[in-house]
């Protein structure tokens, strides 16, 4: 009995002891794998979408999208000079956040001692890199203004205009900065040649319903007289009548000297703004 019992103890042991396969032909539940979480990416800075009136000084000039951009002003000079102009912007936002603008202007004319005279524009052709931050818009753009005037409402000459604009801004407020280079590359008989870098600086005071209040300086470096300096100031404003449609108007004044009347003007425009 004892022999029996020790051989049983044996047995047992070894099964215990004994390895444990398993066949290969039966499947076996696998664990289920772990997502991996897919981090959220940080929203790049995007310009302005176009859908809203002006409500403070160059909102046009940091928006994208498709847009379609009624335009109407009246602007008056010295020595009896003035020009009305309607115009309409046709906007489309292109690949990789560039937008793409065609100004069509319908322009008359007045002048001292002689009936107004009214005919198509210079068309521009802009294409223009607006990016939007926090506190900041900045846009480059680069323009081809083309020679399509009629009846001698303007000079029908063919420019370049590179354009660099930066504001820096609050809720309450900020500090708008255009910055144009012109640049007459084709200039037939009659026309007037134009070669001259402006400076618009425009500190304001921002209501985000009605509109803003700011101090317009302009000032130009005119090549095509010499290298000529002409600096001008005075009020502007901007007021915002619903969600489509804003009005703005200034009045600058040449200061010191060298014909500093150049840059004297005062203007008042009207402008509506529709989404496509």
């Amino acid at each position: 009995m004892r022999v029996h019992s020790l051989a049983a103890a044996v047995v047992v042991f070894m099964l215990l002891a004994a390895p444990i396969t398993v066949d290969a032909d039966v499947a076996t539940p696998a664990a289920l794998p772990t997502p991996t979480p897919t981090p959220t990416p940080a929203p790049a800075a995007a310009a302005t979408a176009i859908d809203d009136a002006e409500a403070g000084p160059g909102d046009f000039l940091f928006s994208l999208g498709a847009a379609v951009r009624p335009r109407y002003y009246f602007q008056s000079n010295t020595g009896g000079k003035g020009r009305a102009q309607y115009r309409i912007t046709f906007g489309t936002k292109l690949a990789a956040g560039q937008q793409l603008n065609v100004n069509i202007p319908l322009v008359t004319s007045y002048s001292a001692g002689r009936a107004p005279q009214s005919g198509l524009g210079n068309i521009g052709i802009v294409f223009a890199f607006p990016r939007a931050g926090p506190h900041s818009d900045r846009t480059f753009s680069a323009e081809l203004v083309l020679p399509t005037v009629t009846n001698n409402v303007k000079s029908d000459d063919t420019q370049l205009r590179p354009h660099y604009d930066f504001r820096l801004y609050s809720d309450r407020g900020g500090l708008l900065l255009q910055n144009t280079f012109v640049q007459s590359v084709i200039v037939p008989p009659g026309s007037t040649w134009s070669s001259y870098y402006d400076l618009k600086a425009l500190p304001y005071v921002d209501a985000k319903t009605s509109g803003s209040v700011s101090l317009f300086y302009e000032a130009r470096v005119n090549f095509a007289l010499g290298g000529v300096y002409v600096s001008a100031l005075g009020p502007s404003v901007v007021g915002r009548l619903g969600r489509r449609f804003s009005v703005s108007a200034f009045d600058i004044w040449g200061l010191g000297a060298n014909s500093q009347n150049l840059l004297w003007r005062y203007k008042v425009q009207a402008l509506l703004s529709a989404s496509i």
